[in-house]
């Protein structure tokens, strides 16, 4: 028979009755969560930096995929900006306007019209185009069935740039002459 004046059962149940923590594993603990937080909280802080670039990504995205589709289905297709660069649609091969934009894969509209508006999508308010330039101050670009720029006469492009920025930030897109590639500058 088994008694409690046993020394080793009343040690053993003192141990098993602990509730709590030891200062060391709460030091421990903040710790880890400081170093977590100072990690965390510039990224947070820098919130629309991520909206600015985001929407950087979105243009050359669709400067992509108008070189791409173009390309793929063999016909011409244009970016078209509006003439306050609050926006810009893709177009097809006709580039008539409200009668020819692209079909939207990823549509975030009703109709599915490959347009982007800045001043009332909430994923782009933060950001502002200050200039379009292609060929001799165009607010397009266009490209031909093989996905390389051209001019409004089908001639060889120059290439050309547009400058977003927001959020004290710049960022400069160029399109290359000749083949189209794009590429970011930060300002």
């Amino acid at each position: 028979m088994m008694t409690m004046n046993n020394p080793i059962r009343q040690t053993h149940l003192i141990h098993c009755d602990r509730f709590g923590f030891t200062l060391i594993e709460i030091l421990m603990t903040v710790a880890i969560l400081g170093v977590a937080g100072a990690m965390i909280v510039p990224y947070m802080a820098n919130v629309h930096t991520f909206e600015v670039e985001g929407s950087v990504r979105q243009l050359v995205a669709d400067l992509t995929y108008a070189q791409s589709d173009g390309l793929a289905k063999q016909a011409k297709r244009r970016m078209l900006f509006d003439d306050e660069l609050t926006g810009y649609r893709l177009l097809g091969d006709d580039f008539t306007v409200d009668e020819d934009e692209l079909y939207d894969p990823v549509s975030y509209h009703g109709d599915n019209t490959y347009i982007r508006d800045f001043a009332t999508d909430d994923r782009f308010n933060v950001i502002t185009v200050e200039s379009v330039d292609f060929d001799d101050d165009q607010l397009f670009i266009t490209y031909d069935e093989m996905g390389g720029p051209i001019n409004a006469e089908d001639g060889p492009s120059e290439g050309g740039t547009i400058v977003i920025s927001g959020d004290g930030e710049s960022y400069e897109i160029v399109v290359a002459p000749f083949t189209g590639r794009v590429s970011v500058n930060k300002l």
